[in-house]
């Protein structure tokens, strides 16, 4: 009997003496009401939209001497075609055109003619141009004189050449590089105007019987004429009506 006494009074005791680290450490009670405690922490993470890039298209370096950069028709008013061929040249000279031009250069062939301009020991410019033949007279030196920079200018609008030069006479080089190269299209006949153009500027060029008797000849297709100042070339398509005969106009039978 005393010995169970004894024994309650000690388990009473020792409760006691719990009582104090159970306050101080609630952790120590809550693991006692639940078997399992985690104190880990998840970080909820929104979902976001993934957008692709849009790639910008890659400038092409080649669309300053060919392309097509334009929406409306280029005969159109108020259309600028002086504009185009001096804000062309001057972004990248020597050559520019527009793929649909008439007498456009072959894409094949747009590298021979640039070197030959560029090695033709001169200042050359050469614009092709879709237009209106009715642009053409004149429109070299007028891109001349926009440019301000002294050179060799060549323009092709429609099927109408135009060339003006502050360095030689042009006029009758381009009468003989057609005669010369013209059936051989148009590359041919522009990379044969920069090579006489660069003998041209270093000294007088050996003029051929056919073309030294009228150096300001104007050669229309099957039609000669007289010149005033300027050279015109125009190369006949079938699609073009028969030309009026104009004041000092000779027509002459095609050959």
């Amino acid at each position: 009997m005393g010995r169970s006494r004894r024994t309650g009074l000690t388990l009473i005791l020792s409760c006691l003496l719990a009582l104090p680290v159970i306050a101080a450490n609630p952790a120590a009670s809550a693991s006692l009401d639940s078997p399992v405690a985690s104190t880990a922490q998840v970080d909820v993470v929104e979902p976001v939209d993934l957008v692709e890039p849009v790639e910008e298209p890659i400038p092409d370096p080649a669309r300053s001497a060919v392309g097509d950069p334009l929406d409306e028709p280029i005969d159109s008013e108020p259309f600028n075609l002086q504009g185009v061929a001096v804000a062309a040249l001057r972004e990248n000279p020597p050559f520019f055109q527009i793929s649909r031009a008439p007498l456009a250069v072959a894409p094949n062939e747009v590298s021979q003619v640039t070197t030959a301009l560029n090695n033709a020991g001169t200042p050359m410019f050469v614009t092709i141009l879709p237009g209106s033949t009715g642009y053409a007279a004149g429109f070299s030196r007028e891109v001349s004189q926009a440019m301000g920079l002294p050179g060799t200018y060549l323009s092709i609008i429609g099927t109408v050449f135009d060339t003006y030069s502050t360095e030689i006479d042009s006029q009758a080089i381009l009468t003989r590089a057609y005669t010369e190269k013209g059936p051989e299209g148009t590359a041919a006949v522009i990379i044969r105007f920069a090579e006489l153009s660069g003998l041209a500027a270093q000294g007088p060029l050996p003029t051929p019987d056919m073309v030294a008797w009228r150096p300001t000849l104007i050669f229309v297709g099957s039609v000669f004429a007289i010149g005033l100042g300027f050279l015109l070339i125009r190369s006949k398509s079938p699609e073009d009506p028969e030309p009026e005969p104009t004041a000092g106009a000779v027509e002459m039978p095609a050959p």
